[in-house]
């Protein structure tokens, strides 16, 4: 009984090891995708920008492409 309670004991103490050593990893993947969301909304505010731009310029007859 007391081998079965010893390896319960390292097994638990083994699996808290790993996921607090991947915590680091787990937390950069979660900011990382945030991050990725963020990005892709700048980059839709910018298009819609040029967008905007673009119908401007097409409205004075002008054009911002050389």
């Amino acid at each position: 009984m007391e081998n079965s309670t010893l390896f319960a004991s390292t097994v638990i103490a083994v699996a808290v090891g790993v996921l607090v050593g991947a915590l680091p990893f787990i937390l950069l993947r979660v900011r990382s995708g945030s991050a990725a969301n963020n990005e892709s909304r700048d980059i839709e505010r910018l298009l819609e920008r040029i967008g905007a731009l673009e119908r401007c310029q097409d409205a004075a007859g002008t054009s911002i492409q050389g």
